[in-house]
């Protein structure tokens, strides 16, 4: 120490570079000094020389530091001096230390240390901190490291057995990235630093790409090569001015670099072994990555004037190209991650457009036929939101966004075996839309557009043997066709003819389908919207709702004719008998006037009867062929039922017996057919509804008033004849319940006449009848028992 200290005092303008010569003195002495104690002085030297060089190459670091915070931000750097740390004794002593280090360890790794530490130091030694300068001195190390790597042939992937593996190549090859990082750092000072210093690293990295033979040392030099062009390309494009107000310059040089990348991979793809391929996929996913990013910053800061949904679209593409070479089971998470932010970025620019495009259409369901719109008439309230909008959101960005995502489908679909089209169709069909709202297209062309598509694609499902793409293609074919017949409910004509576009292609699909669940959902839907089309043109018409409820039976019984052709096929035949009766229900709604007023009346009950009469009798043409005969003969008899009771209501015929009677005879019938059926049956249940339907209203008009006398004459033989037939069929049913009836309609009548009788006439009556029983009792006992055991063995 003090010999350091005697030096700093001799020569004290040049203390650092003699205290470091002091280091390569006392090394010198080291190595002739005896064999006995050179061990020790080695040492010593080493500890001196080691002492001095710790602060040098802590400077050294701080200087790279200061340099590189000098360069920032990119093309923007600070214009403040920094000053000076040292002089050119720093450098100087850091070379002279380093052949200090050397005489005593006789290490590979000295040189390249000294190297990477001189490079760091040498720019400010001379100046105040020069991004640029230190640029150039970088370069210069990062070409001697390169050159003695690749003329050594680094690239052996292992070392061989019983070799040094800390050989002076490969620790030059560990050298190179730092080197690398910091002129990737200093060399954004400006734009034609940032081109001359990204092309050499370009070409650094590819040297030692090619000489690699291994991936751990070929696959991150290929990749950051790779990644080096966008960068590149941005400089370039700012240095050449070639840009627009949407695309900066910067961003259109990125945007060219990335398509160099993948020019580069596409071209390696088919000539180069596994790892290359890799690099070439991790490179365009990482330099997409970074050109979305750009475009998203550089989208912000122009109030939305760049598309970088664009962007994103464009880089997933071009990774999927670059991914190519893949098997689908071999694509890695590496491969796949870089991807993820492309493709936030451009599902965040589509969401607005598309939930526009989605959903403000529905809002012409609330005002149906108000008139055609002006302008495009994408919504009832006339907004062109789309006008509003950062043009990064609007409808035209928005459709060529989705256009690039259609051509990837394409690629995507065909790569993991789905039908091309069905994965393209969504996109392709959003495009469409998007693309007819920015080019202001006239109502009714968007939602004869949307409709268009969404019906292709649903035929498209229909008419292709099953598959993942047609799953796919039937489930997104809604998204077109709901919006697009919302959307034509603007004017008559138009909705009409949207209805029978659909009634049309939902007919082709239940023909032509190609599985079952093809054609049952296009016969359901061909039912459903043929009613709503003869709904809809009775109104178109100005017909009343009672007339219009004919069109839409109409509707129904065509329903109903169909599935009578298809009752071969089961479910799809099944399928279209239940939209006919569900459309018949709502004929017979819209008949009585409830749908439209909420209130039925006197005329609207005739009208409903006329439906009803017609749809019985649709039923029993039904009832005539096919299955379940029965089920459709009882239900045109019940429809026509019900058509009579509702006549007779709306002519308001006021004999009971005229609404009791049809149904009692009716349900008679029923229960015979039942009890041919099923002998099990008992009476009561066969017939005991019908026999309570005709003879207990009847009976009890009788008791509530005196009522006419024909009528008590006619329930009474009635009773009678039901009795007989009882007795006749041995039916317990019919000979209780008429035997009842009989019993209060007689007791009925002798409370009517019971004032017209003289005082001693019943009692004498009553007292005639007690002597009779009386004198009969055993026999009478008698014949009740034999009378219940009777009625025992009947049914």
């Amino acid at each position: 120490m003090g010999l350091a200290r005697l030096v700093a005092e001799v020569v004290p303008g040049q203390r650092y570079a003699a205290l470091a010569g002091l280091g390569l003195a006392v090394a010198a002495l080291a190595l002739v000094a005896p064999g006995r104690v050179r061990a020790g002085v080695r040492a010593g030297a080493l500890v001196v020389a080691g002492g001095f060089a710790v602060p040098y190459a802590a400077f050294a670091l701080l200087a790279a530091a200061r340099t590189a915070v000098r360069a920032l931000p990119a093309w923007h750097p600070a214009g403040t001096a920094a000053g000076r740390l040292f002089d050119w004794q720093e450098p100087a002593a850091l070379v002279l230390l380093a052949g200090a280090v050397w005489l005593l360890v006789r290490h590979p790794a000295v040189p390249w240390t000294a190297l990477l530490l001189v490079t760091f130091a040498a720019p400010p030694a001379f100046a105040e901190p020069d991004p640029a300068l230190a640029a150039l001195a970088d370069g210069i190390a990062l070409v001697m490291m390169a050159t003695a790597c690749a003329t050594a042939g680094v690239a052996a992937a292992k070392p061989a057995e019983g070799a040094k593996v800390w050989t002076s190549e490969v620790l030059a090859l560990l050298a190179l990235p730092v080197v690398g990082a910091h002129l990737a750092v200093v060399g954004l000072v400006s734009p034609a630093v940032t081109l001359a210093a990204y092309a050499l690293l370009g070409v650094v990295a590819a040297a030692v790409a090619v000489r690699s033979a291994g991936p751990a040392t070929g696959f991150p030099a290929a990749v950051l090569g790779l990644l080096a062009l966008p960068v590149a390309g941005a400089a370039g494009f700012r240095l050449a001015s070639l840009g627009t107000a949407a695309v900066p310059p910067a961003l259109a040089g990125a945007a060219a670099g990335l398509a160099l990348v993948l020019a580069a991979a596409l071209a390696l793809r088919d000539r180069a072994s596994g790892w290359v391929l890799s690099a070439g996929t991790v490179a365009t996913a990482t330099a997409g990555a970074g050109v979305t990013i750009a475009a998203a910053v550089t989208a912000a800061a122009n109030h939305g004037t760049t598309w970088f949904g664009t962007f994103g679209a464009a880089a997933l593409a071009g990774t999927w190209l670059a991914a190519r070479g893949f098997r689908p089971q071999r694509v890695r998470g590496r491969h796949a991650v870089a991807a993820v932010v492309p493709a936030l970025l451009a599902t965040v620019s589509l969401v607005p457009a598309v939930l526009e495009a989605l959903l403000r259409p529905l809002g012409w369901i609330g005002a149906i036929w108000r008139g055609a719109p002006v302008g495009v008439g994408l919504g009832p309230d006339g907004t062109a939101w789309w006008r509003d909008q950062p043009p990064a959101f609007g409808a035209a960005a928005s459709a060529v966004t989705l256009a690039v995502l259609a051509g990837l489908a394409v690629l995507v679909a065909g790569r993991f075996g789905i039908a091309r089209w069905s994965l393209a169709a969504p996109p392709a069909l959003l495009a469409i839309v998007l693309g007819c709202v920015a080019a202001g297209a006239p109502w009714p062309v968007v939602p004869a557009a949307t409709l268009a598509t969404g019906l292709a694609t649903a035929l498209g499902a229909a008419l292709r043997r099953p598959s993942r793409g047609t799953v796919v293609a039937a489930i997104t074919c809604w998204s077109g066709i709901v919006p697009g017949l919302s959307g034509l409910l603007a004017a008559a004509w138009s909705t009409l003819a949207g209805l029978g576009l659909l009634v049309a292609a939902a007919v082709v699909a239940g023909v032509a389908g190609r599985s079952a669940v093809a054609r049952g959902t296009g016969w359901t839907v061909a039912g459903i919207a043929g009613a709503w089309l003869a709904f809809a043109a009775g109104r178109a018409a100005g017909l009343p709702l009672t007339t219009t409820a004919y069109l839409v039976l109409a509707a129904a019984g065509l329903a109903l004719g169909g599935g009578f052709l298809l009752r071969g096929r089961g479910a799809e035949g099944r399928l279209l008998d239940g939209v006919a009766h569900a459309a018949a229900v709502v004929a017979f709604l819209l008949s009585t006037g409830y749908i439209g007023t909420g209130d039925i009346g006197t005329g609207d009950i005739a009208a409903a009867g006329g439906v009803a009469g017609l749809w019985g009798v649709a039923l029993g043409l039904r009832a005539l062929g096919g299955p379940a005969r029965t089920a459709y003969a009882a239900g045109a008899v019940a429809a026509e039922l019900v058509a009579y009771e509702l006549v007779l209501v709306a002519r308001e015929v006021p004999v009971a017996e005229a609404y009791t009677a049809p149904v009692a005879l009716a349900a008679l019938v029923a229960g015979w057919f039942a009890a041919r059926r099923n002998p099990a049956l008992t009476s009561w249940t066969a017939f005991g509804p019908a026999l309570l339907a005709g003879l207990l209203p009847s009976l009890a008009l009788v008791l509530a008033t005196p009522g006419a006398p024909g009528r008590r004459l006619v329930l009474g033989a009635a009773a009678v004849a039901v009795v007989l037939a009882g007795a006749r069929l041995r039916l317990k049913a019919p000979i209780a319940a008429g035997g009842a009836v009989l019993a209060v309609l007689a007791w009925h009548e002798v409370l009517l006449f019971w004032d017209h009788l003289p005082r001693w006439a019943p009692l004498a009556a009553a007292g005639a009848l007690l002597v009779g029983f009386a004198v009969t009792y055993e026999r009478r006992i008698r014949d009740l028992t034999r009378l219940r055991d009777a009625m025992g063995r009947m049914r």
